[in-house]
Order: structure tokens, then sequence, then C-alpha cells
């Protein structure tokens, strides 16, 4: 049995929406669900995974600055 379902979100912040690049250009952010999981729940624990690594793309970008 497959399991193909997807759940998207549409992050705004200060007027601006979020857009993931993808191979083909661009999307909104969005992620499989895991089997038994709402969507709700899969868009929140997307939303977290992206707070994570903005998180870190930005440790990133200041370390690069200073240095």
């Amino acid at each position: 049995m497959t399991h193909n379902l997807a759940s998207g979100m549409v992050v705004v912040q200060d007027n601006k929406v979020l857009l993931v690049k993808q191979k083909h250009g661009w999307s909104l952010p969005k992620g499989s669900t895991k089997l038994g999981e709402t969507f709700l729940t899969t868009a929140n624990r997307h939303i977290k995974l992206m707070n994570i690594l903005l998180s870190l793309l930005i440790i990133v970008s200041l370390y690069c600055t200073y240095q």
C-alpha cells in the first residue's frame, strides 16, 4: 500500500510569503505526511523543521560575516 499524501502551508511574515526553490521553479513549503498523521500535524512538524533550518542558516551567515 502506498502513502502519497502531502501537506502544504502558506507562511506570511511582514507581508512576505515564504517560497521554496525546487528543481523546476518555486513552490510553497510542503512535506509528506506520515502514515496516520493529520495534515495539521504534518504542517506543524514541517514549520518547526523550517524554523530550525532557518535558524541554522542565520547562525552560519552570522559566523561567515564575522570572520
